[in-house]
């Protein structure tokens, strides 16, 4: 029997310093005293779990009242009947240090593929920190409803901002099962084009009944997130470290990957010379060189990879600007198609208007940038459920 990662969130800092907060006009992303849960499909015989938390704010220590795990189905409706306490050095509450992590006592509860976890966790305390993937993360009313159904709720004005606008799980990092099988597992590293779930959940669903019970497929996006550059000081830690500094833990560390979706550009492209990030874009030859070091990395680690040009968006509502940073997507997507991964994915065909940078109609969000339902489906079908089993 060994543990095999089931599910997967990166924990990102949402800290950022008072003059920077009053600029954005973002309070508190998650509110005090709820519970947030998390929906997990999954796709392999296990009969143990165990959950890692990580703790990315270096300045406090995090604080979990509760966490529980239930059988539910798609929609998140749980068997109260099922649930089970979670807990760390016996504990049902416990503290994750700033900057730190901690691992659940194993949890004897049984999975098998098409079932579904929910895991639900509840602090009273405010967390800076938190993640999450439509359309399988839920927030509660106030207080602690880790054992019982509730209604999901939006974010009030009150308590949401202009970046920081969906539902946040705190700490939850990993949940792993033991089993005896030795299935594929697949990270999808990205940003929130990945994170968000639009294309991840019709693919996800798409390969796990293809090939039940032999593969695992991970989320591995953070909203915003670059590849050679982290988080500029205006939003803190919320895009996470460069791509090719997150890669070692996000992907290469991650127990038993096989496979790697690649889909990061379009941040790199669209944050420079922004309020975002007032440096210029990375130049076509050191994105080039970002990409060659993660396909090399994986490579090394024999890891698959399939690789996404950058997605189709309109590169800026100034039209003059937008006809500056196109050279630059052209030359990110030459460097993806040159850097050595096993595979690569052509978005512009499948997303994009054709000689126009754009996507096509009705497959992208107002913002002009995210795609939605339909897009995501799009992609996610153009997809080969082979290539990863």
């Amino acid at each position: 029997m060994q543990f095999v990662p089931v599910f997967k969130m990166c924990q990102i800092s949402y800290r950022q310093d008072r003059d920077v907060q009053k600029l954005l006009e973002t309070k508190a992303p998650i509110p005090e005293g709820r519970t947030l849960r998390v929906i997990v499909p999954t796709n392999i015989e296990g009969e143990r779990l165990r959950l890692t938390f990580q703790n990315p704010d270096v300045v406090r220590d995090g604080w979990i009242d509760e966490v529980t795990v239930a059988q539910c189905d798609e929609t998140g409706v749980i068997d109260p009947s099922t649930t089970t306490a979670v807990r760390v050095g016996g504990a049902s509450s416990f503290a994750i240090a700033a900057g730190g992590s901690a691992v659940s006592d194993e949890v004897c509860y049984t999975v098998k593929p098409g079932a579904y976890l929910a895991i639900s966790v509840y602090t009273q305390r405010q967390p800076f920190c938190g993640n999450y993937f439509l359309p399988y993360v839920l927030q509660s009313p106030p207080g602690n409803h880790c054992g019982e159904n509730f209604s999901d709720t939006a974010f009030s004005a009150r308590d949401s901002g202009t970046i920081l606008d969906e539902p946040r799980v705190p700490y939850l990092a990993l949940v792993e099962a033991a089993t005896a099988s030795e299935p594929n597992v697949v990270v999808c590293f990205g940003d929130s084009i990945t994170q968000q779930g639009y294309w991840y959940s019709v693919f996800l669903k798409n390969l796990y009944r293809a090939h039940p019970g032999k593969v695992c497929v991970l989320n591995a996006g953070i909203g915003g997130n670059r590849l050679v550059r982290d988080s500029s000081p205006v939003v803190g830690g919320t895009f996470g470290k460069a791509g090719i500094c997150r890669l070692d833990e996000d992907v290469l560390q991650v127990p038993g990957v096989t496979h790697m979706t690649f889909a990061l550009g379009v941040n790199d492209v669209m944050h420079g010379n922004t309020f975002l990030d007032q440096t210029p874009p990375p130049s076509i030859e050191e994105f080039t060189a970002g990409c060659h070091q993660v396909a090399q990395a994986c490579r090394e680690h024999g890891i698959q990879t399939m690789a996404f040009t950058v997605y189709p968006a309109t590169l800026s509502e100034n039209p003059e600007y937008a006809a500056v940073l196109k050279p630059l997507y052209d030359g990110y997507n030459r460097g993806i198609r040159n850097a050595g991964f096993d595979s690569v994915l052509e978005l512009e065909p499948l997303l994009g208007e054709s000689g126009q940078q754009r996507y096509k109609d009705g497959l992208c969000q107002e913002d002009r940038l995210h795609i939605n339902a339909a897009g995501g489906t799009v992609l996610a079908e153009a997809m080969d459920l082979r290539w990863f089993a």
